[in-house]
């Protein structure tokens, strides 16, 4: 569940982990065209942006397409670049400008169906306006008994989206307003409005980017005494913009059907996963709650350990979780030193730069003196063989734990498998509450599915600008998020102990805390090689420092103390050092 959590979490926040592609990039937050038709067929075209820079930039280009509807291609002249404090200056020999970027500077490429455009400047994190003139020659086509302007406004070859496009198109004096008529293609937000009789406005709010935005006006064909010959009438245009209109009403009852479909089957999902949610709750509620643990002894200590089962058990019984940390595999490696398995030795002398300590090593044994006691203790000796040496230093686990990053993944994660089952099959944990703590996963990741398709109706809903649909979705997903930490929750907390378990729970607490006060009775100190181990191991599990551990008050008989050397390492166990023994 946590890789679930982790893995919302990072679709959530764009762009972490990404500085790079954040530190630079770039905006146009509004578009203002202004085009003047001329009585001799041309056109002056004014294109202003408002660029908001973020980062360090020096140039920007433009394509305009010479290529339209008709078969006579766009001639276009006089291009002129400005800011909001110079024009730039025209080159008409490129040589290495491109490399150079000589400020406050453009040039103009002819291509065979476009123009390509590219002007200099220097920008660092400010909005720039930049405004670019250019005169299109044969703007006006005229047909049998009508004269048209179809223009491109903007082209589908804009890398970014840009917001507020406004065009304005001044036409010549003297027309009837009732022989106007226009039309715009591009988005279907996108409007056409004929505010007087020489005035036509075309506004979009949101272009995105690789979509064209262009309007097409037919007037009176006697204005103009010159123009591109067409052979079209008045009516074949007419017709062929109500197919658009009629084509264009289409998609927007077919984007509207998509919308509400993908509405309902979001609803559905929700309704569906919000059912599933509630039984699970309700089910954790009733089959996986934990119940309080028993009060063992009046004072809340035991001083011997409770029993004899694995220390990774141990851990288990006490958090209530199949998690098992490394306290767990350090303490089975000491229990099988206590075993016999392994003897510990310990260097001559304090090894480090800084924080000197001793440094441990495992060594095998070939005739051990005593059975396995669980299947974990031969997980972790089957890992121990695969480092293949015969005398081991804990530091050198860990390096090869490091080295090997999937094997020791794999180990872990059967290490903690087969500590659940141990715990299930000897009646610690409860075998239904573990049974519906498996089936939080599926559950989990129905839901994490199901939110990433909300997520995609958003991206979906917000490219057709369907804002009634992306508000569903964002009142949705939070819900779903919400689902899926509440799962995490459940399942961090879904295995359940048994009365058997709660009751060996409370023995290893009240253990715990007699084992932290027990440096402090000093007047009962341990007179025993075998408890001494058990509390060295099972210590450990419990989360005791080593260094309170090397504290403890011992007081043993020739013999513990020769069994003590021989299998511990050291010289004595009157306050021996055995920080080294964390670097397992």
């Amino acid at each position: 569940m946590k890789k679930v959590i982790l893995f919302l979490i990072l679709f959530l926040v764009v762009g972490i982990g990404n500085v790079s592609a954040a530190d630079k990039s770039y905006s146009i937050d509004s578009v203002n065209i202004g085009a003047t038709v001329s009585s001799e067929g041309s056109m002056n075209v004014v294109e202003e942006r408002e660029y908001d820079f973020n980062g360090s930039y020096t140039f920007a280009y433009q394509y305009i397409n010479k290529t339209g509807e008709r078969q006579e291609k766009y001639n276009l002249s006089n291009f002129k670049v400005c800011d909001e404090k110079w024009c730039y200056l025209k080159l008409f020999k490129i040589g290495d400008a491109d490399t150079i970027k000589p400020i406050n500077s453009f040039y103009v490429i002819e291509e065979p169906s476009r123009y390509y455009i590219k002007w200099f400047y220097r920008a660092n994190s400010v909005t720039k306006n930049f405004k670019l003139s250019y005169k299109v020659d044969n703007a006006v086509t005229l047909h049998k008994d009508v004269a048209e302007i179809y223009w491109k406004w903007i082209g589908d070859d804009w890398d970014i989206s840009q917001d507020e496009v406004d065009v304005k198109v001044d036409l010549p004096k003297g027309i009837n307003g009732e022989e106007i008529k226009a039309w715009g293609h591009g988005p279907l937000e996108g409007k056409v409005s004929i505010s007087n009789q020489n005035n036509i406005n075309f506004n979009v709010n949101k272009l995105p980017s690789k979509t064209f935005f262009e309007g097409r006006i037919i007037i009176p064909k006697n204005i103009f005494y010159k123009g591109v010959m067409g052979n079209l009438t008045k009516e074949e245009i007419i017709n062929q913009e109500n197919k658009y209109i009629e084509e264009t009403i289409a998609k927007i009852k077919m984007r509207s059907n998509m919308g509400n479909g993908l509405a309902i089957i979001s609803i559905l999902l929700f309704l569906w996963s919000t059912k599933i949610f509630v039984k699970r709750f309700k089910e954790f509620w009733k089959y996986q709650k934990e119940n309080k643990l028993p009060q063992v002894t009046a004072s809340g200590r035991i001083w011997e350990p409770p029993s004899d089962i694995d220390p990774a058990q141990v851990e288990q019984l006490m958090t209530v979780t199949d998690t098992l940390t490394p306290k767990a595999f350090t303490a089975t490696i000491l229990s099988l030193v206590q075993d016999r398995f392994y003897k510990m030795t310990r260097s001559d002398q304090k090894m480090g730069f800084l924080f000197k300590k001793y440094e441990y090593y495992l060594e095998k044994l070939q005739t051990p003196n005593f059975k396995l006691q669980s299947g974990i203790q031969k997980k972790i000796i089957d890992f121990l063989n695969k480092i293949d040496k015969e005398k081991i230093s804990l530091k050198e686990i860990s390096d090869w734990c490091k080295k090997h990053q999937s094997t020791s993944y794999k180990f872990f994660k059967d290490l903690k498998e087969i500590t659940i089952k141990e715990n299930l099959s000897e009646g610690y944990f409860d075998k239904k509450a573990n049974k519906l703590n498996k089936s939080l996963r599926t559950i989990a990741g129905l839901i994490l599915l199901e939110t990433v398709q909300f997520f995609l109706i958003v991206i979906s809903a917000s490219l057709k600008a369907n804002t009634w649909l992306i508000m569903l979705q964002l009142w949705l997903i939070p819900i779903n998020i919400l689902f899926l930490i509440t799962v995490g929750i459940l399942k961090f907390h879904g295995e359940k102990r048994t009365e058997k378990g709660n009751l060996e729970a409370a023995k290893w607490i009240a253990f715990k805390k007699h084992l932290k006060e027990y440096k402090q009775t000093v007047n009962y100190p341990i007179d025993s090689i075998i408890l001494w181990e058990k509390y060295l191991v099972y210590g450990t599990v419990l989360g005791i420092s080593a260094k309170a551990l090397a504290a403890l008050p011992v007081k043993f008989s020739n013999v513990d103390q020769s069994m003590g050397v021989m299998y511990w390492g050291g010289s004595n166990f009157s306050g021996g050092d055995f920080s080294g023994i964390s670097g397992a």
